[in-house]
């Protein structure tokens, strides 16, 4: 059983729904359109022009990059709260990432010139997104070479406690981590093959720390994963 203490490890992931006013979320609602994406819909193509911003309202969606050998790497999960695009709709450049809809998701999708204009008057809110951005790019680089050291049980372990920490909840004594994702998805998160990432689920699993059925992962003992996620090569 697991209690709440285990969300004490790390901060909770804030979106802006949980860091600016209720009133001022809906009037950066209203500023948009409302959308409901089926799961695998694509919001953005890495090199697109940045002509919209999304704001996730519920669900969750999958950040992805070209590695360096041309495989497709997972490098953030996002959810409500969250803005997608606001960098490059505030710079002009070019999307950096692609996403695409893990599972369905509501959004607002906002033109660049609204969310701009928004931003422009609502000075609170611009330093909120500012904060957010700085944020999600330190968390970003922090996991990034995180998991690109140690084993390959170590990096999956590593992946599972910050899904968990990020959005996991807790019930009946377990931590159960709502993204949909796949085998394919946790591989690319660890950057191991699919066949490898079986592998070494299986063994979290018959060691009782995770359980697992179909696109979903739940935390059995929290702090069995964070010392398999802490651990050093002998």
């Amino acid at each position: 059983m697991i209690d709440v203490s285990w969300r004490e490890r790390d901060p909770v992931r804030r979106g802006l729904y949980e860091t600016v006013p209720a009133d001022t979320m809906r009037l950066l609602e209203a500023r948009g359109r409302h959308a409901e994406l089926r799961s695998g819909t694509r919001l953005m193509t890495i090199g697109d022009r940045s002509d919209d911003v999304y704001l996730v309202r519920s669900g969750y969606v999958k950040v992805l990059v070209d590695g360096p050998d041309g495989e497709v790497a997972l490098v953030a999960v996002r959810g409500r709260g969250d803005l997608l695009g606001e960098f490059g709709a505030s710079t002009g450049r070019l999307r950096t990432a692609s996403v695409i809809a893990a599972g369905p998701v509501e959004a607002v999708v906002l033109a660049a010139s609204e969310y701009r204009e928004f931003l422009r008057q609502r000075p609170e809110v611009h330093a909120a997104v500012d904060a957010a951005v700085i944020d999600k790019m330190g968390l970003s680089t922090r996991r990034r070479l995180e998991y690109a050291r140690g084993t390959g049980a170590v990096r999956l372990a590593r992946a599972i406690r910050d899904m968990a920490l990020d959005f996991g909840r807790l019930e009946n004594g377990v931590v159960v981590i709502p993204v949909p994702l796949s085998q394919a998805d946790w591989a690319a998160i660890v950057g191991v093959t699919e066949r490898r990432l079986s592998t070494l689920l299986t063994r979290l699993v018959e060691a009782k720390a995770v359980r697992t059925r179909t696109n979903s992962v739940m935390v059995l003992d929290f702090p069995l994963l964070e010392r398999t996620a802490k651990s050093r090569p002998a």
